[in-house]
């Protein structure tokens, strides 16, 4: 026995009688080994209980037991409880998750795809920046493992989970619209990335309906950093007819704007109604508690989680699709516009 207390491969070639050689082959499943001998090694090892490491299961099953997950954004509330969500239902069933962050770039999210082709992981659940990417798409189309899409619209059949994106904006509009505002402002991230396209579009489509003007000059596209959120909060608030309401549809992006609203000595709601979006720790302590747009995303990890499961077991089966509710949360950072308090 090793000094260790664990049985080594020495201990149980001994009890069996066998060379070192003869128990790595009945481990991996590599090389000849009569029926005879292969017993008296396998009994050895139930009574010493020995457990072969990980390199040894991983040449017998050519499993890694790893699971890649590629996002943009390590600081990025909502993707962090995703991969905590899925790592945990993995765990149970014997695998680790490896995060991968790309900061936003679709050729460091093709080093990633590129990697995980290397028997570096037996799955992949990825958020991706640009669903427009042709070379992302070959990528993932030639994967030798699943992968598993959040929140993107692919041109072609391939396992996905969504956010519902649209309704949500549609009754934060009205809602502040019936409140009285009528220069309402949006954040949210780039049309490249189906979330952005779906609330932009729902933006637009709400005050329509609420009989508002569409002004470009009141939206924002940028992507979900803190730092992109102040700015862009910034240029609406210093503007020569600043908004009255302001929508962050992205987590990181709401951290920035009230930041700039600070900066600039704003109170929210009496300056300015403010609401944000996913449910951090931060939404219902800062004063006054923000209105928000929430997501489940404990749900979209579990759904990602079952369906790479799902198509580990079964490769063959169609591609599966689940979307995921949003609601509104209301607090205390929207009210009427200060002249008609």
């Amino acid at each position: 026995m090793s000094s260790f207390g664990q049985p080594t491969i020495n201990d149980v070639a001994r009890r069996a009688n066998v060379s070192n050689m003869t128990v790595s082959r009945v481990v991996t499943g590599n090389g000849y080994v009569s029926a005879k001998t292969r017993k008296r090694v396998e009994a050895a090892i139930a009574e010493l209980g020995y457990q072969p490491n990980a390199a040894a299961k991983s040449m017998r099953t050519k499993s890694t037991q790893s699971i890649g997950f590629i996002l943009p954004d390590l600081a990025n509330t909502a993707h962090s409880i995703v991969a905590q969500t899925a790592e945990a239902l993995l765990a149970k069933q014997g695998y680790r998750m490896v995060l991968g962050s790309t900061g936003f770039s679709p050729e460091r999210e093709g080093q990633f795809f590129s990697s995980s082709q290397q028997n570096t992981v037996d799955g992949v659940i990825a958020v991706i920046t640009d669903e427009t990417q042709t070379s992302i798409h070959e990528l993932i189309q030639k994967s030798r493992v699943p992968i598993i899409i959040l929140d993107r619209d692919l041109p072609f059949p391939i396992d996905t989970v969504y956010s519902e994106d649209r309704s949500c904006i549609r009754d934060v509009v009205h809602y502040l619209a019936k409140l009285g505002h009528q220069r309402i402002a949006l954040m949210t991230c780039p049309l490249k990335a189906r979330p952005g396209r779906l609330r932009h579009q729902a933006f637009h489509d709400a005050l329509e309906e609420m009989g508002l003007e569409s002004d470009p000059s009141l939206i924002r596209l940028r992507h979900q950093i803190g730092s992109n959120g102040y700015q862009a909060a910034l240029e609406l608030l210093k503007g020569p007819r600043p908004p009255t309401a302001l929508i962050v549809a992205a987590d990181q992006l709401t951290f920035g704007a009230l930041r700039a609203i600070k900066e600039m000595g704003l109170r929210v709601p009496h300056d300015i109604s403010l609401v944000g979006s996913d449910e951090g720790f931060i939404s219902s302590v800062v004063d006054p508690p923000l209105t928000v747009i929430w997501r489940d995303m404990q749900q979209v990890g579990t759904h990602a989680a079952t369906m790479l499961l799902a198509r580990l077991a079964d490769p063959s089966q169609p591609a599966q699709s689940a979307t995921v509710r949003s609601e509104v949360i209301l607090r205390q950072s929207c009210d009427r516009p200060r002249g008609l308090a």
